[in-house]
């Protein structure tokens, strides 16, 4: 988004162009937050994805903002984080410890899925 032709504000959204779409990294440069832009800009995305649903990206003391465009909290969400990345994500607050205990004991659940690549292919 540009306003005189300086940047103001941007984000990057993916879509399967069916049920779901995925809103990350929205940046507003500081002069303009408050004004509008925000709004503005999310809004556009949304109706550009009128879908069943749309996973936002978020930090943490933008939440407020979010729930007031219609997004709610959700729990069953996970990343994968390589090296100390954990690290750096407690200390922004961006990811919470699971039952109290420390990241490094918490044991990650592993999983099992088949994948039959070999089906209705010719």
């Amino acid at each position: 988004m540009f306003n005189n032709g300086k940047p103001v504000g941007a984000a990057r959204a993916v879509s399967c162009g069916v049920f779901h779409a995925t809103i990350f990294n929205v940046c507003i440069d500081p002069d303009y937050q408050g004004e509008g832009v925000g709004r503005l800009l999310m809004e556009s995305l949304m109706t550009t994805f009128p879908l069943e649903w749309i996973f936002l990206t978020s930090v943490p003391d933008k939440n407020g903002f979010c729930r007031k465009l219609g997004f709610l909290p959700q729990i069953n969400a996970m990343r994968f984080y390589s090296s100390s990345a954990p690290d750096s994500a407690l200390q922004r607050g961006v990811l919470v410890q699971a039952g109290g205990q420390p990241h490094s004991q918490v044991v990650p659940a592993r999983c099992k899925v088949g994948l039959n690549m070999s089906a209705g292919m010719a």
